[in-house]
């Protein structure tokens, strides 16, 4: 490893020299890593009082700590849970189960109202100084904010817990102290979840899952690449499973519309050489798609389906609709 030394001249005293080196190392020094198992602790509740912290969403509030599958977070409001207000929830790992790494936990956040309602579809986090980001904007005209519910779903595990925020009051609104989160622009206006075979070594891509809201149809096209700019095809026969976790498991299956064109709903032909990257539910199936209609839904669900490397399996994502505005076909 090379060493970058400082050019002193030979006649420096000694004691300068060694003042230098030791304000250069207390510079480069780092903070010993955090045992496993647990996360960066909450702030010293003994501390002098801070101003509260704004950020691009507003002021932070710590509401209180949840216990949930041997996990236990620090809940933090970042802005306002008011209607139509764009608002964020964090939370921070101050235990975990032995083995676990906090940054790779599948965890949920949304919010409900007095009665259990939920005013947000659920949503699944981002790593943002060190600790889980969830967005949370509740919708305008809707019901007070009452809770922040915490889903946790691995390893055969299914368990949620819910903290209570509105005794506390809303934070601060805090728009315009910095810009917003941008949100993901997707090719076709759905949701995009990443998927892997099975196979050694595992071929691993994007399915975007656009769900429209006022039929309950679905649409799905596979990419090699996030943008979508080069499908992943397979043969025309080829069926997709998407699994609703929420609809007690419900299972839809998408299929090619025909085996001509297999055009979008855009107009956009799907099929070359018998071969494509674009699925519908519920198609010429005949299926009951009613319980996927509505601007509310929302459910976690997965993907599935088979190549020549194996059976490929998405990661968890959650559907929510695109909503159709009146007059819009698609």
């Amino acid at each position: 490893m090379s060493s970058n030394r400082l050019a002193t001249p030979h006649r420096v005293a000694v004691p300068l020299l060694c003042a230098t080196a030791v304000l250069f190392m207390a510079s480069c020094s780092k903070p010993a890593p955090a045992p496993a198992g647990a996360a960066p602790a909450v702030a010293d509740k003994a501390s002098p009082a801070a101003p509260p912290a704004t950020s691009d969403h507003g002021s932070r509030r710590e509401v209180g700590k949840l216990a949930v599958s041997g996990w236990e977070y620090a809940i933090t409001v970042v802005g306002t849970l008011a209607g139509g207000k764009e608002s964020a929830i964090e939370a921070k790992a101050i235990t975990s189960p032995a083995g676990r790494d906090w940054q790779g936990v599948a965890a949920y956040v949304w919010i409900e109202d007095a009665a259990g309602n939920p005013l947000t579809a659920p949503s699944k986090p981002v790593i943002e100084n060190g600790q889980l980001h969830f967005h949370a904007s509740v919708p305008a005209g809707a019901a007070q904010a009452a809770n922040v519910v915490l889903r946790i779903r691995e390893n055969g595990v299914d368990e949620r817990v819910k903290l209570a925020v509105a005794a506390q009051g809303t934070a601060p609104d805090g728009a315009g102290t910095a810009p917003k989160h941008a949100h993901e622009k997707t090719p076709h206006d759905g949701v995009i979840t990443a998927w892997k075979t099975s196979g050694t070594p595992a071929i691993t891509g994007f399915a975007e899952v656009k769900l429209h809201d006022d039929k309950g149809d679905v649409e799905v096209w596979l990419g090699k690449d996030r943008a979508f700019k080069e499908p992943f095809v397979l043969p025309a026969a080829s069926r997709l499973t998407l699994t609703l976790v929420d609809l007690e498991g419900r299972k839809v299956t998408l299929a090619p519309r025909d085996l001509a064109e297999n055009k979008d709903e855009g107009g956009v032909a799907q099929l070359v050489a018998g071969q494509t990257g674009y699925f519908i539910f519920p198609g010429e199936t005949g299926e009951d798609a009613t319980a996927l209609k509505g601007k509310t839904f929302s459910s976690l669900a997965t993907l599935s389906f088979h190549t020549g490397n194996g059976p490929a399996m998405s990661e968890d994502f959650v559907l929510v609709p695109h909503t159709h505005a009146p007059g819009q076909e698609h």
